[in-house]
């Protein structure tokens, strides 16, 4: 019997140590991320309640820099902050208010983060019934919470059970300088959206990736379409979901302006339980530096958004996000049908001397040269072959960016075929054969000058189609004084009308040389064919590379990974060698077998140079890469993580091949392995990068190192391995 007392004893005390040390841990784990404990920064507004009567139990906790916690919902794969009150009875929990949160996405693991930092209230209704019992009350709170900074942590085993005390008596009494703190924090606390604001949620099927780069599947999501009372169009915006089944977000879904007073985005929806029959969330929005957020709340419809008809109306000079110059004239989309039909003639008409176009038409300035010596027929021919392939090409970007505008609800915009990276590269590559061909390092048909007049006449005719081709893909995205006020009126009218506009913007830009064909006599001013001709040629070779020039600075913006703009330099230098082999060994006067050699080695080594530069274009390393930070790989390495450093440098290129042979075959296993991965840049003279260097045996770059979280010794990588060497010791560690 003693001895079952005595266990018994033993017992109560060692899960009262237990306790009393769960709560000692708790406490200097918070004090890692928060200034405070929670135990110190719960408050109340009131110290003494009437029944019948609210108060509120305020959180006020002040985070360290750096350290973060999530929302109510995380957006990725976090844990929301969590609040779990259990009050006695005769007292009701009506709301938790939470701040509205910061938005980020982590383009390593594909998740969106919902967080605050710093200074972060947390406000907590509570309402007394008229009947509860007078006297001492106590609210037992549970804080379920996940800070963040380089790593994330949570309270240590069974969070601790916080105890509020409350009075319920005669009179209310409140709190002063609490009430402060309320007020303060309600000030970052959403409200009901005002009058005019309404949300549309659409139930669908979106493509989404998994958390760690896994194939892609088709989904739940929920489309979430929000129109505002007024134009918010230039504002900072972000609409955050409150709904639970929404947490998980592995896409980054920007705002998706529709109109200057409507936006959507998407989310994906847990359905793997229920469908959940509302949607809410809250809309934060930064204007004129002033931030302001509402809840809103919509049924979830099967059927998607459709907008009003007066969406399409032209907003009022107040309504627009920017203000017009006094006392200039402006032009408005009403002013008429046969005044914008004008506006475009004009318009197409000064897109000749836009620097995107000019290059393009100057080439034909020199074919109508060569044409008024063969005759006047002969020149009209020309520019109106060169007048239908741009009124061709017009039409057909004309329709399918209509098409596209009417279902994107108003996404795509003139000159969208710029924005695509592919199309870009085409342009480019051409425009710089052109040019070569303009500085002779080629001749293009020299071989079809004894197949007959017919055959020549043709090539010449194909010639000036392609041109006019040329001309209205590099035009399209210029905009020549006048030619916006046109491309604004065509793009709010019906289809018919709108292709009429650009009819004649395309007729405006191809008029001097209808002009020009029609009237040789204009041409007297230029002088006899001579050798000006040949000098004038590769002049216009340098107009040439001016545009492409500027379509590579598009290029550079659009790539996936810009870091390989340079490597795709390297292909064009390919392209020139081979444009070069061309032009030296495939010339007529030559034999034909050194003839046919040429072509296949010319068109051997052009077509390495573009399939090179292609593959940079649309390649991205799956591995992210880490700026150097000793501090934060110390830290990396004291939790355990492996670490993996690259020293290179841009010039270098033993660094490139061993990215190449060795590291990026191994992008998934580095990722699979958890391993950090760090870029050391010693492109630029840095001393304390040397010393480093030094430190590990090397006189400079490569040098890569493999920290196994374990070691304090890394594996040092010889200057130059393959992909085996690298996947060898990554295969040791865990």
């Amino acid at each position: 019997m003693f001895r079952l007392i005595f266990m018994i004893f033993a017992l109560s005390l060692g899960v009262q140590a237990q306790f009393s040390l769960n709560n000692k841990k708790s406490n200097n784990i918070e004090l890692e991320a928060f200034e405070r404990s929670f135990a110190d920064s719960i408050f109340i507004d009131k110290s003494t309640v009437k029944p019948g009567e609210s108060f509120s139990v305020i959180i006020d906790v002040q985070l360290k820099d750096g350290w973060y916690v999530y929302w109510k919902t995380s957006g990725g794969i976090g844990a929301p902050m969590d609040f779990q009150f259990t009050p006695p009875e005769g007292i009701k929990l009506k709301e938790i208010h939470f701040p509205y949160p910061k938005y980020k996405y982590d383009e390593l693991i594909s998740a969106a983060t919902f967080y605050n930092q710093g200074h972060v209230t947390y406000v907590a209704d509570f309402e007394v019934s008229a009947d509860a019992a007078k006297g001492e009350k106590v609210i037992d709170l549970v804080v379920n919470w996940q800070a963040c900074k380089v790593q994330c942590i949570q309270p240590f085993g069974n969070p601790p059970v916080h105890k509020i005390k409350i009075n319920i008596g005669d009179e209310t009494a409140e709190n002063a300088e609490i009430a402060k703190v309320k007020k303060k924090a309600l000030e970052k606390i959403p409200v009901p959206a005002p009058e005019g604001w309404t949300l549309h949620t659409f139930l669908t099927q979106k493509e989404y990736k998994g958390q760690f780069d896994d194939a892609a599947k088709l989904q739940s999501a929920v489309v979430a379409t929000i129109v505002a009372p007024e134009n918010i169009k230039g504002s900072t915006i972000k609409f955050f979901p409150t709904l639970q089944q929404a947490g998980y977000q592995s896409l980054n879904y920007p705002v998706n302006f529709l109109n200057s007073k409507t936006f959507n985005t998407a989310y994906e929806l847990d359905t793997s339980e229920s469908t959940p029959k509302e949607f809410s969330g809250v809309i934060v929005i930064t204007k004129g530096g002033k931030t302001e957020s509402y809840k809103i709340s919509a049924p979830i419809s099967k059927e998607a958004f459709k907008a009003p008809a007066t969406d399409n109306e032209a907003a009022s000079e107040s309504e627009l996000p920017y203000r017009t110059l006094e006392g200039a004239v402006a032009q408005k989309a009403n002013d008429g049908f046969l005044f914008n039909i004008l506006l475009a003639f004009v318009g197409g008409f000064i897109l000749n001397l836009m620097p995107c176009v000019f290059p393009v038409l100057s080439i034909k300035v020199m074919g109508f040269v060569n044409h008024a010596k063969e005759g006047k027929h002969k020149a009209i021919q020309h520019a109106l072959v060169f007048t239908l392939g741009a009124l061709l090409s017009f039409w057909i970007l004309a329709g399918t960016m209509l098409a596209l505008k009417s279902a994107t609800a108003g996404a795509i915009n003139w000159g969208f075929q710029l924005q695509s990276p592919i199309v870009v590269f085409i342009l480019v590559v051409v425009l710089f054969l052109m040019s070569l061909n303009l500085f002779g390092v080629f001749e293009i048909g020299v071989g079809l000058t004894s197949a007959g007049q017919s055959v020549q006449g043709k090539s010449g005719f194909a010639g000036s189609f392609f041109s006019g081709i040329l001309a209205t893909v590099v035009a399209t995205p210029c905009m020549a004084p006048m030619l916006g006020a046109a491309l604004s009126y065509a793009l709010t009218q019906p289809a018919f009308t709108a292709m009429i506009v650009f009819t004649f913007i395309c007729l405006g830009m191809c008029s001097p040389y209808i002009v020009l064909a029609a009237f040789p006599k204009f041409l007297k001013f230029i002088p006899k064919p001579g050798a000006w001709m040949e000098t004038f040629k590769q002049s216009m070779g340098f107009l040439m590379m001016l545009a492409v020039v500027w379509l590579m600075e598009t290029l550079q913006k659009q790539m996936v990974y810009p870091d390989y703009f340079f490597n795709i330099l390297w292909g064009f230098v390919l392209i020139t060698v081979g444009a070069w082999i061309y032009g030296k060994y495939t010339p007529m006067y030559l034999e034909k077998s050194t003839r046919i050699k040429g072509l296949i080695a010319a068109i051997l080594i052009a077509g390495l140079g573009v399939w090179y530069s292609y593959d940079k274009l649309t390649d991205k390393p799956e591995i992210t890469w880490a700026k150097f930070n000793q501090q934060e790989i110390d830290q990396k390495l004291a939790e355990g993580t492996p670490v993996f450093i690259d020293f290179t440098a841009t010039w270098c290129l033993t660094c490139q091949l061993n990215k190449k042979n060795a590291i990026y075959p191994n992008a998934e296993l580095l990722i699979k392995k958890g391993v950090y991965t760090v870029k050391a840049d010693f492109t630029n003279k840095d001393p304390k990068m040397a010393e480093i260097l030094q430190k590990f045996g090397s006189s400079g770059v490569p040098l890569n190192l493999l920290y196994d979280g374990k070691d304090p010794r890394p594996v040092k990588f010889p200057e130059i391995y393959n992909e085996s060497t690298l996947t060898e010791q990554l295969n040791k560690l865990p």
